[in-house]
C-alpha cells in the first residue's frame, strides 16, 4: 500500500539583468562634389522599441559622431522546487517519539522508586 504524500511545488521568478550596449564613433567623411555647403549644426535621432527591445541611434553635426545604444529586456528565469513530503512517515514517527517518552518517563519513575 502507497503511503499518502503531500506535494508541495515553489516557482522563483529571478530577474537577470542584461548588458546595455553601447559606442560612439566618428564617421567616415566622404566628398563627393568640392562646391562648399554650409549648414547650421544639427542632432539627427532615432529611438525605437523592437520587441521590447530599445535601439537609439544618433548622429551629430558638425562633430561628425554616430551613437549607438542597445538595451534589451530584462530576462525572468523560473527555478521549480518540487518537494514531496511523507504524512505516513510523519505520523508514523511522531507516534514512536510519544512512546519512547513514555517508556523512558516510565523507567525514570520505577528507578527513582527503587531507590529509597
Amino acid at each position: 500500500a502507497s503511503s499518502p504524500s503531500i506535494i508541495v511545488r515553489d516557482t522563483i521568478f529571478e530577474i537577470v539583468p542584461q548588458k546595455i550596449v553601447a559606442f560612439k564613433t566618428k564617421a567616415r567623411v566622404v566628398i563627393r562634389d568640392t562646391s562648399k555647403v554650409e549648414t547650421s549644426p544639427f542632432e539627427a535621432s532615432i529611438d525605437t522599441l523592437i520587441a521590447k527591445d530599445s535601439i537609439t541611434v544618433s548622429y551629430s553635426f558638425p562633430e561628425n559622431s554616430i551613437r549607438f545604444k542597445f538595451a534589451s529586456t530584462p530576462d525572468t528565469v523560473a527555478k521549480y522546487n518540487l518537494m514531496i513530503y511523507d504524512t505516513e512517515r510523519k505520523s508514523r514517527d511522531l507516534w514512536m517519539g510519544k512512546i519512547g517518552i513514555f517508556a523512558a518517563g516510565l523507567a525514570a519513575g520505577f528507578i527513582i522508586s527503587k531507590i529509597k
